[in-house]
Protein backbone atom coordinates (compact mmCIF):
# COMPACT_ATOMS: atom_id res chain seq x y z
CA UNK A 1 0.00 0.00 0.00
CA UNK A 2 1.38 3.41 -0.77
CA UNK A 3 0.50 6.47 0.37
CA UNK A 4 1.20 9.80 -2.52
CA UNK A 5 3.61 7.05 -4.18
CA UNK A 6 5.41 6.24 -1.15
CA UNK A 7 5.10 3.38 0.95
CA UNK A 8 3.41 2.97 4.25
CA UNK A 9 5.78 1.37 6.71
CA UNK A 10 2.91 0.28 9.00
CA UNK A 11 1.91 -2.10 6.10
CA UNK A 12 5.27 -3.11 5.65
CA UNK A 13 5.72 -4.05 9.21
CA UNK A 14 3.05 -6.41 9.46
CA UNK A 15 3.59 -8.52 6.59
CA UNK A 16 1.07 -7.03 4.41
CA UNK A 17 3.92 -6.91 1.35
CA UNK A 18 6.12 -9.31 -0.59
CA UNK A 19 9.46 -7.93 1.16
CA UNK A 20 8.28 -7.22 4.93
CA UNK A 21 9.48 -7.95 7.73
CA UNK A 22 6.62 -10.49 8.92
CA UNK A 23 6.44 -13.28 6.58
CA UNK A 24 2.89 -15.40 6.17
CA UNK A 25 4.42 -18.12 7.64
CA UNK A 26 5.30 -15.79 10.98
CA UNK A 27 1.16 -15.37 11.65
CA UNK A 28 0.03 -18.97 10.40
CA UNK A 29 2.55 -19.75 13.21
CA UNK A 30 1.15 -17.17 15.35
CA UNK A 31 -1.97 -18.41 14.98
CA UNK A 32 -1.91 -21.84 15.20
CA UNK A 33 -0.08 -21.33 18.40
CA UNK A 34 -2.55 -19.25 19.91
CA UNK A 35 -5.68 -21.81 18.93
CA UNK A 36 -3.61 -24.54 20.62
CA UNK A 37 -3.11 -22.72 23.55
CA UNK A 38 -6.74 -21.16 23.91
CA UNK A 39 -7.28 -24.72 23.49
CA UNK A 40 -5.05 -26.29 26.07
CA UNK A 41 -6.64 -23.47 28.55
CA UNK A 42 -9.83 -24.54 28.29
CA UNK A 43 -8.71 -28.37 28.94
CA UNK A 44 -7.12 -27.46 32.16
CA UNK A 45 -9.08 -24.76 33.80
CA UNK A 46 -12.67 -26.04 33.97
CA UNK A 47 -13.74 -22.64 35.13
CA UNK A 48 -12.85 -21.53 31.38
CA UNK A 49 -14.28 -24.29 30.02
CA UNK A 50 -17.32 -23.89 31.29
CA UNK A 51 -17.64 -19.69 30.92
CA UNK A 52 -16.30 -20.33 27.15
CA UNK A 53 -19.60 -19.75 25.86
CA UNK A 54 -20.99 -16.94 27.57
CA UNK A 55 -21.14 -13.79 25.68
CA UNK A 56 -19.94 -10.76 27.43
CA UNK A 57 -18.85 -6.87 26.99
CA UNK A 58 -16.05 -7.42 28.74
CA UNK A 59 -14.89 -10.83 26.21
CA UNK A 60 -15.66 -7.95 23.26
CA UNK A 61 -13.12 -5.56 24.64
CA UNK A 62 -10.38 -8.03 25.58
CA UNK A 63 -10.37 -9.53 22.11
CA UNK A 64 -10.13 -5.77 20.41
CA UNK A 65 -7.66 -4.65 22.74
CA UNK A 66 -5.80 -8.02 22.66
CA UNK A 67 -5.91 -7.17 18.66
CA UNK A 68 -4.70 -3.41 18.85
CA UNK A 69 -2.07 -4.11 21.43
CA UNK A 70 -0.83 -6.59 19.01
CA UNK A 71 -0.87 -4.29 16.21
CA UNK A 72 0.61 -1.48 18.41
CA UNK A 73 3.34 -4.21 19.54
CA UNK A 74 4.30 -5.13 16.21
CA UNK A 75 4.73 -1.86 14.54
CA UNK A 76 6.67 -0.30 17.89
CA UNK A 77 8.92 -2.89 18.85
Amino acid sequence: MSLFWHPIPLFQNLGFEKESIAPPLAWILATIIAIAYVLYTMKAIPLVLAKQKEISLFKLLGILSALVGGIVEEVFF
